[in-house]
C-alpha cells in the first residue's frame, strides 16, 4: 500500500518518523523509492493480521480517529 500523505506541513520523512516515535509503528518514507514517491509512505503487509490490526488501532489513537 502506498498512501498519500494529507497531514499539512509534513514531508514523508518527519510523518514516517513521527508515527514511529509516537505511535510505534514503522512506515517507510515514499521518498527512499525515487523521487515520485516523496509525500507517501510505504505500508506493507507482511505479518499477521493481528499485529496489522493493532497498527492501525495505534494509528486511529494517534490521529484522534474515533470508532463509529
Amino acid at each position: 500500500m502506498f498512501p498519500r500523505i494529507l497531514v499539512p506541513a509534513h514531508s514523508d520523512i518527519s510523518f514516517a518518523y513521527d508515527l514511529l516515535r509516537q505511535a510505534r509503528v514503522t512506515v517507510t518514507p515514499g521518498s527512499a523509492f525515487g523521487a515520485s514517491g516523496a509525500g507517501h509512505v510505504r505500508m506493507a503487509y507482511c505479518v499477521g493480521a493481528d499485529v496489522i490490526d493493532l497498527a492501525f488501532d495505534r494509528m486511529e489513537q494517534h490521529f484522534g480517529v474515533e470508532e463509529a
